[in-house]
């Protein structure tokens, strides 16, 4: 142990067959420990035959794309194919996948500041690679996204703007929802008080779209500080069956990786935030065949008890 009272311990696994698997790390009790919940630990995993297939699709690619791409590229883990569906897209044209069988090759699609109104008739075949082959998506909004706003993705999105002006070039930081500190997205540190503490501490986002609605069965991750306005979620999710859709509605993200270089260290936070997205919407940890969802929370005394349920056939 170091001197603060922490240690690292690297731990090896070498899979024996490709899938998903569920590992448990534990360690035993000391005599004078207080609290011993935290000694274990259930992790999914996800035993790949060779890499990750990622579409990148873009309205226009600036540097939040780019950033992105380069990291995908360089962790060695994904093959990656980024597309523009923009006006000028240069060498970078293409076109969305046409059939589901084409769209259902790809582990991850990342839709990155795109129109909604260039995916419509694309519409059923996103909720069908979503709800029927459990696959992931990363929305980043952004400017274009309001631009082009229709009414389907209230079906697919956890939160989204009910007005017209909803897109601002505002500084805000952004702030883990308490009950969610741990989940990967937002896991930036291993302890709670560091976790936001170090939330607090990154560069602010500069722009943000303003979703004033959460969808009954969406999680929101991280807001927006407490500013005149109210918080907005900037952070979450919502399942699609065996499915996941998350969507970030502030940004950009991409300073984060230089915040930690000033401070003389490697782009950790950076890295942390987009393994923790891409790893959490590609490895399908719902093992349960049966899941139940509660609406909220925290329940009153009296109060009808409401959740969804979701029996997988598997």
């Amino acid at each position: 142990l170091r001197p603060d009272g922490f240690g690292d311990i690297t731990l090896k696994y070498i899979p024996s067959d490709p899938g998903q698997k569920m590992l448990r790390i534990s360690i035993d009790s000391l005599d004078s420990e207080e609290v011993t919940g935290n000694n274990e630990r259930t992790i999914a995993v996800k035993a790949l035959n060779g890499r990750l297939s990622v579409l990148l699709v873009t309205e226009q690619p600036d540097y939040e794309l780019g950033f992105l791409r380069r990291y995908l590229t360089q962790a060695d883990k994904f093959d990656v194919r980024l597309i523009s569906l923009g006006p000028r897209p240069g060498n970078l044209g293409g076109a969305f996948p046409s059939t589901q069988a084409e769209l259902n090759r790809y582990d991850l699609i990342v839709l990155h500041d795109i129109a909604p109104s260039r995916l419509g008739t694309k519409q059923s075949l996103i909720a069908s690679y979503l709800s029927d082959h459990g696959g992931a998506v990363w929305w980043l909004m952004g400017p274009h996204f309001v631009q082009g706003l229709e009414r389907w993705v209230v079906n697919v999105l956890p939160f989204y703007p009910d007005k017209s002006r909803v897109f601002d070039y505002v500084e805000s930081h952004g702030e883990p929802v308490e009950a969610n500190l741990f989940h990967p997205a937002v896991r930036l540190a291993d302890e709670r008080s560091a976790i936001r503490a170090l939330w607090s501490s990154l560069p602010p986002f500069r722009t943000l779209v303003r979703c004033d609605v959460v969808d009954p069965s969406g999680v929101v991750l991280a807001t927006t500080g407490e500013g005149q306005s109210g918080r907005f979620p900037v952070i979450g999710f919502r399942r699609h069956g065996r499915g996941k859709l998350l969507a970030t509605a502030a940004g950009p993200f991409w300073p984060w990786g230089f915040y930690n270089l000033g401070l003389g260290e490697d782009g950790g936070s950076y890295a942390r935030f987009v393994d923790g997205v891409t790893n959490w919407l590609t490895v399908q940890d719902d093992f349960d065949p049966l899941r139940i969802v509660p609406q909220k929370s925290v329940f009153s005394r009296g109060e009808s008890i409401v959740f969804d349920a979701l029996a997988l056939d598997q």
